[in-house]
């Protein structure tokens, strides 16, 4: 054991798709600005086809927009 102090309080679920985008407390220009681009996104279907990109570069494999959870 590398760390033997180190121990685990309780399970992290993983088992939630996402994303996150991280913004400043206060930023309240930049939080109007990065939701807006995301509810644009979804609106247009430009979303699913970055998801879709961003897999396929990721995996090597090809998706048809977003894959289904499993």
């Amino acid at each position: 054991i590398t760390y033997p102090d180190l121990v685990v309080k309780f399970d992290v679920p993983y088992d939630q798709e996402g994303s996150a985008v991280g913004v400043s407390k206060g930023n309240a220009e930049l939080l109007k600005g990065v939701n807006e681009a995301i509810a644009a996104a979804l609106k247009d279907g430009s979303m699913d086809k970055f998801v879709a990109k961003a897999n396929e570069d990721s995996t090597g494999n090809i998706f048809e927009g977003i894959p289904e959870a499993k």
